[in-house]
């Protein structure tokens, strides 16, 4: 599995750096700047007083990441063409009331 990963890996850096497609510029400069955010998160890890819970970590880095993507999203103009429908609202607001609840659930466990 570790094979298929690496490949995969390596084709999307292909792709993204290659002469024909869509910015090769802007790939290389993503391609770059993921290798320092890699490194740099690899550093923090090693010495950083991190929570012993498995769950808790994994929660932070999607917190983390969705802090990313939202503030990017705004900066790049995303906020004003996102208007989601009606039950969309309401499905998302039942998913993190129950959601809410579960984590509570599990936090007493």
């Amino acid at each position: 599995m570790e094979v298929v990963g690496i490949a995969l890996g390596l084709g999307g850096v292909a792709i993204l750096t290659s002469p024909g497609g869509l910015n090769p510029l802007g790939g290389v400069a993503l391609v770059v700047v993921s290798a320092v955010a890699w490194a740099a998160g690899s550093l923090v890890n090693r010495y950083a007083d991190l929570p012993a819970s498995p769950i808790r970590m994994a929660g932070m880095q999607m917190m983390a990441g969705g802090v990313m993507m939202l503030s990017i999203g705004i900066l790049i103009g995303e906020l004003g063409r996102f208007e989601p429908p009606g039950d969309v609202r309401v499905v998302s607001s039942r998913l993190c009331v129950s959601g809410r609840r579960r984590a509570g659930g599990i936090a007493r466990l």
